[in-house]
């Protein structure tokens, strides 16, 4: 991690260059004001412009799917129409010790 604000806003601008942005953005939209980050204001043009980019991206990316517990976890998953604060565990003692069922 680098902690140069020029470095930082160098590896930004070549982010949004890869990613086909910085011409949606224009070089100059963000920049650092000390060790802060800065976006500059972007009109509703350019703005919807950007939405329409990031949703293109979005959508070659894999679909994002709900995560599954793996082998000896359990799901956190709550059954329907009952509040995680009501659900009541117990132990249960087997090859895997330790572990809750509701």
């Amino acid at each position: 991690m680098h902690n140069d604000p020029t470095i930082a806003a160098r590896r930004l601008r070549r982010a949004l260059y890869d990613l086909g942005l910085e011409s949606v953005t224009g070089s100059d939209w963000c920049s650092f004001s000390g060790d802060t980050l800065v976006f500059a204001p972007l009109d509703a043009r350019r703005a919807d412009r950007l939405i329409g980019a990031l949703e293109d991206i979005a959508e070659r990316l894999p679909a994002v799917r709900p995560p599954v517990p793996g082998p000896g976890q359990l799901s956190l998953r709550w059954p329907s129409g009952q509040a995680p604060g009501r659900a009541r565990l117990r132990l249960v003692s087997s090859d895997r010790s330790g572990l809750a069922r509701t």
